[in-house]
C-alpha cells in the first residue's frame, strides 16, 4: 500500500492537529503498512491509503503461495518485493496477535464468571467459593507469582488495574532484565500476562478498595465485585516520589528518571544530574559516575542525610560535582509535541537561602533520588510496617505479620527496587504461599475439580503451524497424537483434549 504526504496531512489536520508540525518526520520514519497500522489502532481510523496495483493478490494459489493468517486467499510471495514481503510478514503478525489476545480475554471472562466475581453479597463479601490464592498488583513481582502459583495448579486471581505497575509506564527501553536485549516495560509485562493466563491464571482489571485481613478466608473487595480467598500474596509496589517541579511530568522518559540503575546506561558519556541527600542519591551518583561524562549531584541542604561511607565516596570522586542549599524549579528541554525532539536540556536552579538568585545547568538526564512510597495503606493497622511504610517479612521468607499473607517487589523493598528482584520475590512468594497452603490443609479437596473446558471455535483461527507448535510446546509429538488425522478440526479436538486433560 502507498499513503501519500498529502493524504498523512490531512488525516492529522481532522484528528490530532498537533502533530502536523512534525508529519515530515513521521512520513518519513514509517513505511506506509505499518503508518496505517500504527494510526487505526491510536484513532480507529487511518489516512487515505492505495494499493499498489502490481501487487494484487493472486486469485488461485501457485507455486509459493501461502494462505495468510486470517485464512484469506492465498498470496503469491514470489511477486512481492522486499518491501511487500516485510509487509506481508507484519500484517500476519499482527493478525495473530490480536487473535491470540482475543482468545485470552475470552478465557479470561469465562473465568471469571465460573469464580462469580460479578456477583456479590448484600454485606458486600463474595457467595463464590473462596480462590486458594489472591495476588494484588499487575507488575513483575504479581506477574511472576502469578506464573509459578499457576502452575502449580492453585488458579490464582491478579487484581490490578490492566495499566498497572511502574514497568508499564516506563518511558524509556528496557535493557537490564536478563534474556531480553531491549523491551518496552509495557510488553514485557504482557508477555508475563500471557504466560499466567495459559496455565489459568485469571485477571480481575479493577482498584482494590478494601481488604479485611481480621476474617477467614479474607475479603477483598473492588468497585465491581468482591471475593474471599485463603491466602494473599501482595505485590501492590511503590511509587518513586517526585519534585513537582514544571517539566518534569513533560520529559519523564526523555530524560527525566527515578532510577539511575534501570536508566543511566541510556545516557553513558553525558553529563547527567541527581537530585536528593540521601542513601539513594548517593548510590545514584556513584553508579553514574562510572559511565557518564560528569555528574551534579543537587542537594537542598548544606549536608547529606546518607550515611558517612557513601558520602566519602561521593565527595572523593573527581567526576561528581555537589551544589548545596539548591533547589530544581523547572526541568527544560526540546518542543514535546513531537517524541524526537521532548527531551530534557536544562535545569532551573535556585538557592535556598536567596531565592532571587537563579541559573540555569545544562544536562542531558536527571535523575529524582528523593524516595518511595510504598503502596500499603489498604494494610494500614493490619500488617507490621517499617517506619516508612514498607511491609516487613519475617526471616528468610515472603511470609507477613498474618498467617497466610505474603508480600513480594518494592512493597516490602526498599533497597534494590529493580524489575528482576521483584519478579524473583514473587517467585518465592507464591512458593511460600503453595507451602503454607498444603500445611493447612487448604483446597485439597478441589484436586478433583473438573479442568477448564477447551472450546474447539476458539482455535479456528490458528494456523496449523500454531497448533502443532502449541502441542510440541505441551510435550507432545503432534504426528503421534493425531494418527491419520487430515482436517484442522480434528487437530484441534486433539489439542482440546490434553488441555481439557483427558487422556
Amino acid at each position: 500500500m502507498e499513503v501519500s504526504l498529502g493524504a498523512l496531512e490531512a488525516f492529522y489536520k481532522e484528528h490530532d492537529p498537533s502533530k502536523l508540525d512534525n508529519v515530515d518526520e513521521i512520513y518519513e520514519k514509517y513505511p506506509a503498512y505499518k503508518l496505517v497500522a500504527i494510526l487505526k489502532k491510536k484513532y480507529g481510523k487511518a489516512p487515505e491509503f492505495t494499493k499498489k496495483n502490481s501487487r494484487k493478490q493472486a486469485p488461485k494459489a501457485e507455486a509459493g503461495g501461502k494462505a495468510d493468517a486470517g485464512g484469506d486467499k492465498p498470496v503469491d510471495i514470489r511477486k512481492m518485493d522486499m518491501d511487500d514481503l516485510k509487509a506481508e510478514v507484519y500484517r500476519r503478525e499482527m493478525a495473530s496477535h490480536e487473535k491470540e489476545e482475543e482468545l485470552v480475554l475470552k478465557k479470561n471472562e469465562r473465568r471469571r464468571e465460573k469464580l462469580g466475581l460479578t456477583s456479590g453479597s448484600a454485606d458486600g463479601t463474595s457467595s463464590a467459593a473462596p480462590l486458594r490464592v489472591a495476588i494484588l498488583g499487575g507488575g513483575p513481582a504479581g506477574m511472576t507469582a502469578a506464573i509459578y502459583s499457576s502452575r502449580a495448579g492453585l488458579k490464582p486471581v491478579v487484581i490490578a488495574p490492566a495499566t498497572g505497575g511502574q514497568l508499564m509506564g516506563k518511558g524509556v527501553g528496557v535493557e537490564n532484565y536478563p534474556g531480553i536485549m531491549e523491551a518496552n516495560g509495557g510488553d514485557i509485562i504482557k508477555l508475563m500476562k500471557s504466560q499466567a493466563a495459559k496455565f489459568q491464571a485469571t485477571f480481575e482489571h479493577e482498584m482494590v478498595a478494601s481488604v479485611d485481613l481480621s476474617k477467614r478466608p479474607f475479603v477483598i473487595k473492588t468497585n465491581t465485585s468482591a471475593l474471599t480467598a485463603h491466602a494473599l500474596i501482595f505485590s501492590t509496589g511503590a511509587d518513586s516520589r517526585w519534585l513537582g517541579a514544571p517539566g518534569e511530568d513533560m520529559y519523564r522518559g526523555g530524560g527525566v528518571s527515578s532510577c539511575a540503575t534501570c536508566d543511566g546506561f541510556l545516557w553513558r558519556e553525558k553529563h547527567c544530574a541527581v537530585i536528593g541527600g540521601g542513601d539513594t542519591a548517593m548510590e545514584d551518583a556513584l553508579v553514574l559516575a562510572r559511565t557518564s561524562s560528569h555528574v551534579t549531584l543537587i542537594h537542598r541542604r548544606d549536608s547529606f542525610r546518607a550515611s558517612h561511607v557513601l558520602q566519602q565516596a561521593v565527595l572523593g570522586n573527581a567526576k561528581i560535582t555537589v551544589l548545596w542549599n539548591t533547589t530544581v524549579g523547572e526541568f527544560k528541554g526540546g518542543d514535546c509535541s513531537s517524541e524526537a525532539t521532548c527531551m530534557l536540556s536544562h535545569l532551573a536552579l535556585h538557592t535556598t537561602d536567596d531565592p532571587t538568585n537563579t541559573s540555569e545547568l545544562a544536562v542531558d538526564a536527571a535523575f529524582v533520588a528523593i524516595g518511595h512510597i510504598p503502596n500499603t495503606g489498604l494494610f494500614t493497622g493490619q500488617l507490621d510496617m517499617t517506619d516508612t511504610g514498607y511491609l516487613q517479612t519475617r526471616a528468610d521468607s515472603t511470609h507477613c505479620s498474618v498467617d497466610g499473607v505474603f508480600a513480594s517487589g518494592d512493597v516490602a523493598d526498599w533497597v534494590y527496587r529493580q524489575a528482576v528482584t521483584s519478579a524473583g520475590s514473587g517467585s518465592q512468594a507464591a512458593l511460600d504461599a503453595e507451602r503454607w497452603l498444603s500445611e493447612q490443609m487448604i483446597g485439597a479437596a478441589d484436586e478433583e475439580e473438573a479442568e477448564e473446558a477447551c472450546h474447539p471455535e476458539d482455535y479456528e483461527g490458528w494456523t496449523m503451524k500454531k497448533i502443532r507448535a502449541e502441542l510440541t510446546s505441551m510435550g507432545l509429538d503432534p504426528k503421534a497424537e493425531c494418527r491419520g488425522c487430515m482436517e484442522k478440526g480434528e487437530f484441534i479436538a486433539v489439542l482440546c483434549k490434553h488441555l481439557s486433560g483427558g487422556r
